[in-house]
């Protein structure tokens, strides 16, 4: 059996799984959770829930307050729902079994024996110290504040329950604003149950998610199954979060049932940050496929073929305007002009080459100069960067550095532990701030009056110490000076590094930029003690050994670009 797995789908466009569809042809479809209302078809009855009431709603037979009355049921809001009324999900038309559990952003809502989770495109917020709330016994809901808001419920409500009279519910505090909303009825597949495909039958869990930031799986599996499913993940294993800190928000519950039962592979999602990765718990395959909230992240997804258990992690992303190296600049300069519109409502939808040179073409004809972005635009389809010009600097001779640090701070650099510099093709690295004396008597042994870098991240860390040091260093920007004699789509080190000599193993073995981050924060920098993670010496290992992977592709991209002619 051939499954497709994926989770954690905010943003990511649901047409990309039509392509994936069609090129792998599943069998089945598993989903681990959150935004789950954009994979479920629509269909009544849609439940308006408020802080006193839970009201039945027979869509669409209900209305806004006309215009001049204001309205809950903003236009947006109304728009949303005729779109998801009359919409199917694609894999329903291909008769594709498709099970799915929610995710702690998924509310579940307990109401005539039915399970209903909010549709977040249509959610209300409200903020109590601003409006005042006066429910009827009628059904007519108004909120009170100048001028005033109402929503008003049509004669064919099927049913107005107040709160003493609602079945049970699973969400913890009835009139917390955050749960208000409208929500739709899910046939989630919780607990024990088979994924059955002609003569294939595999057996499977789904664990129910609570609804919050602080949360834990709520069942506990009676049996062995061959896959788990569960929104989070285990305890400890690819759920290593920097949100709120860096923390696991895994489940211990979770951990303990695998643990027990060793299921052939848990699919799960809930941690970002270890979407597309794959660990193992004992003989259990654990496997996070979850996608980033970001608009230009890629779409995380999985194939596991049950017949021997093998997973193939892949992604998928539609190129948008603002991926393209010096497109966002771009947009900054000119989004408030209005002949520019269309590229300004473009900004963040995913387009693919055609449409992106149709911008461009659009934003040439105001006078503006996009050659080079066209260029980039074109080489999504080249097999390998164009070099159009030599390096402006010499890099034989050049000092190269790069730091590492803690998670990136907002505006601000992680805090820094490590600093490594190739001088005279030899590496050196120095821990900081143990070894910050060293580091700054080697400058000034040396007589180093310039170092060259991949972006500016490692002059905004290592500034400050020059300033109070009283040294005087020019930094280059050599991801900069390489972009104007580069043409290509991206200018991300190992990926520049892979398309100009060729993939290197050496870059899909060594330890990721977030994960140097996130082990930084947490075992280095913090100075604590994680028996769920590897080592502070492994984890200081691996990231010395990325360390120096960057310092020396950095000298060879630009020894390369250097000597064109």
């Amino acid at each position: 059996m051939k499954i497709l797995a994926f989770s954690d789908w905010r943003t990511p466009p649901r047409e990309i799984l039509l392509s994936i569809m069609d090129e792998y042809k599943p069998d089945a479809i598993v989903y681990a959770g959150d935004d789950i209302y954009r994979f479920i078809p629509s269909s009544t009855p849609i439940l308006f829930k408020t802080g006193k009431h839970i009201i039945e709603l027979s869509y669409p037979e209900f209305s806004p307050i006309e215009k001049s009355k204001r309205r809950v049921f903003t236009p947006a809001v109304s728009s949303f729902l005729e779109k998801l009324a009359a919409w199917n999900p694609f894999f329903m038309d291909h008769f594709i079994p498709f099970h799915y559990v929610n995710g702690n952003d998924d509310p579940l809502l307990n109401h005539s024996g039915r399970l209903f989770t909010r549709l977040h495109g249509a959610k209300f917020k409200f903020d109590n110290k601003t409006f005042y709330l006066n429910e009827t016994s009628t059904g007519r809901i108004c909120f009170s504040r100048y001028p005033p808001f109402a929503v008003e419920i049509t004669r064919r409500c099927l049913n107005l329950l107040p709160r003493e009279e609602m079945p049970h519910k699973n969400i913890a505090e009835l009139d917390d604003y955050s749960t208000w909303g409208l929500y739709a009825p899910i046939q989630p597949s919780f607990g024990h149950f088979d994924i059955v495909t002609g003569k294939e039958r595999i057996s499977a869990f789904g664990f129910q998610c609570e609804y919050g930031s602080d949360v834990d799986v709520t069942n506990f599996p009676l049996h062995e199954a061959h896959i788990f499913i569960s929104h989070l993940p285990p305890y400890g294993t690819l759920d290593l979060s920097q949100r709120f800190g860096v923390n696991h928000i895994g489940s211990k519950r979770l951990l303990r049932a695998i643990k027990k039962y060793q299921p052939n592979i848990l699919i799960c999602g809930h941690s970002h940050l270890w979407g597309g990765n794959v660990k193992k718990i004992g003989n259990t395959i654990v496997l996070n496929i979850s996608s980033h909230d970001s608009t230009n992240s890629p779409a995380n997804y999985a194939i596991i073929n049950t017949n021997n258990w093998a997973v193939e992690l892949l992604s998928s992303k539609k190129k948008s305007f603002l991926e393209i190296p010096g497109m966002r600049k771009l947009f900054n300069d000119i989004s408030e002009k209005p002949m520019l519109a269309p590229v300004k409502f473009r900004k963040s939808r995913p387009t693919d080459a055609k449409q992106l040179l149709s911008l461009l073409d659009h934003i040439e004809k105001q006078g503006r100069n996009v050659k080079m972005l066209k260029e980039r635009v074109k080489s999504l389809s080249w097999e390998k960067p164009k070099i159009i010009k030599a390096l402006s600097f010499n890099p034989r001779n050049q000092v190269f550095v790069d730091v590492e640090t803690g998670s990136f701070q907002g505006r601000y650099p992680g805090n820094l532990w490590l600093i490594g510099l190739l001088y005279k093709d030899k590496i050196r690295q120095f821990l900081y701030p143990k070894e910050e004396a060293s580091f700054l008597r080697f400058l000034k042994i040396n007589k180093i009056k310039s170092l060259a870098s991949w972006t500016g991240y490692d002059a905004l860390s290592l500034r400050p110490i020059f300033d109070n040091a009283q040294i005087g260093i020019t930094f280059i920007d050599a991801c900069k000076r390489i972009r104007n004699c580069i043409i290509w789509h991206t200018f991300k080190l190992h990926d520049l590094y892979s398309a100009l000599f060729g993939p290197s193993s050496i870059n899909n073995e060594c330890i990721s930029g977030f994960e140097a981050g996130v082990y930084a924060d947490h075992l280095i920098l913090s100075k604590k003690r994680c028996s769920y993670c590897p080592s502070k010496r492994d984890i200081m290992g691996k990231i010395r050994d990325r360390n120096k992977i960057d310092l020396l592709q950095m000298k060879e991209v630009c020894m390369l670009v250097w000597q064109f002619r």
